[in-house]
């Protein structure tokens, strides 16, 4: 009985598995996540501090990119658990459950069916990026556990005031992550009010509830700036180089192009929801029809409409990622299982079914084997990875190593190198060790380590 129960969870946890082996148990990860890494190491070490961050020797020595809070955090659990990519990403797979704890718990407080809290996460997983970026320590995930915790508390209903002035904390919590892209949830009040989600709530309770919840997010930042010199330069230089600064830079050519790739992400579950309404349209229960579905979903229209508060202010720059999306995907997830969720009621009988248990059975065992196969495997970077395997033996810990120009580019290769044996890369000074590729010969005064690599070239300073 208690499996039948879990079937849906186990099938949703071993669909995540699979979609994320290429990623969760691999020694490769996403530049950004090997950045972040690396300084939560040099934290973890003593190097560096939560207002002065510092990434290696020659790279980022003090790094103003992105507020601290992730890097602090991680560098806590690296102290437990020792600095590794491994470790890292046990730190992005904790995050990772407790996103997907707190989905569950918004989908209750949002007045969800408790049998189909699986949906909202079936929801998410089917979102490609979601699973992909799960284990590469990209700061979008920290910030979403706390402003998905943030939102858990807006949708309370005993002493909405005390869970909107705690959900501000929450927030400021996710600006001290990732910066303004965390506050898109200082909407919510308003838009439960448009969308009539919480009957009774009237014009003023919403600018009341408005006003703590900002009170609550701008109030602790302030106070820092005033209280901490070091707070105060580091937001201001923040400020000044990634925000102001980010404006004018350009990575995509049109400042549409975040729309439509949230668009395009979710075109799984927004197909499997055309399919559901149409289905239940032309079913003979007038309960099933597509008004009154939609009309009946004022959460979920108010929460689809949050996803877009976090998605549209994107486009006031250039600068756009995919991976920008990830905070706002679970609201996406929360509505579009919302609208279905008349429609899979009908099917909860099957969905409780030896069959379903059968397929559970058979899909988290292909998860848990694909992650087993794929543990210790390189993933991605593949050469990099194995000729630093060959190379690292020959350095010292801590060592600081020459590198061409051009190879400063490959963040990647500095990012391994760091978190593997803390060796800084520098493209300015002559060093005992000098790494290159065929590309870029070495120096008369380097000799070259006979070593079995496949790009990377060791060679060693002639004494």
């Amino acid at each position: 009985m208690i499996l039948k129960k879990a079937a849906p969870y186990l099938f949703v946890v071993g669909l995540f598995l699979l979609m994320a082996c290429g990623d969760m148990l691999t020694r490769g990860m996403f530049m950004d996540g090997l950045i972040y890494s690396g300084i939560a190491k040099s934290m973890s070490l003593g190097i560096g501090s939560f207002w002065h961050p510092s990434y290696t020797l020659t790279n980022f020595m003090a790094f103003y990119e992105h507020p601290p809070l992730m890097m602090w955090l991680m560098s806590l659990w690296f102290r437990i658990t020792g600095p590794s990519i491994l470790a890292a990403k046990l730190y992005a797979a904790i995050v990772t459950i407790i996103c997907a704890v707190m989905i569950v718990g918004v989908w209750h407080r949002m007045g969800g069916n408790a049998q189909l809290s699986w949906l909202p996460l079936l929801m998410c997983t089917l979102i490609p990026p979601v699973s992909h970026f799960a284990n590469n320590n990209v700061l979008e995930f920290t910030m979403g556990m706390f402003v998905l915790a943030s939102v858990w508390f807006m949708l309370g209903d005993k002493r909405p005031w005390l869970g909107h002035l705690i959900g501000g904390l929450l927030l400021s919590c996710a600006f001290l992550t990732k910066g303004f892209t965390g506050l898109f949830p200082l909407a919510l009040p308003v838009l439960i009010w448009i969308m009539g989600a919480k009957p009774g709530r009237t014009l003023g309770n919403t600018i009341w509830l408005t006003i703590l919840v900002v009170a609550g997010t701008v109030l602790p930042i302030v106070a820092m700036v005033l209280l901490n010199p070091d707070a105060a330069e580091f937001l201001q230089r923040y400020l000044n180089h990634q925000v102001l600064g980010g404006i004018h830079v350009q990575t995509v050519d049109s400042r549409f192009y975040i729309i439509g790739r949230f668009f395009m992400h979710t075109a799984i579950i927004l197909f499997l929801l055309a399919v559901v309404l149409v289905l239940g349209h032309i079913s003979k229960e007038s309960s099933l029809r597509i008004g009154s579905v939609l009309r009946g979903n004022s959460m979920a229209w108010a929460l689809l409409a949050l996803a877009l508060c976090g998605v549209v202010p994107i486009m006031i720059s250039t600068k756009q990622r995919d991976f920008y999306l990830l905070t706002a995907f679970p609201f996406m997830a929360l509505s579009t299982a919302a609208l279905m969720q008349p429609y899979v009621e009908r099917c909860c009988q099957w969905l409780h079914s030896r069959a379903m248990v059968v397929v559970a059975i058979v899909v988290i065992v292909l998860g848990v084997a694909a992650n087993a196969y794929m543990c210790g495997k390189p993933g991605r970077d593949n050469t990099m990875i194995q000729d630093m395997d060959v190379i690292l033996p020959q350095l010292a810990e801590g060592e600081t190593m020459t590198i061409p120009a051009p190879l400063a580019y490959r963040y990647n290769l500095q990012g391994y190198y760091y978190m593997n044996g803390r060796v800084s890369l520098d493209t300015q000074n002559n060093h005992r060790h000098l790494l290159t590729t065929a590309e870029y010969p070495a120096d008369s005064c380097y000799r070259e380590v006979s070593l079995t690599t496949k790009e990377y070239i060791l060679y060693e300073q002639i004494q």
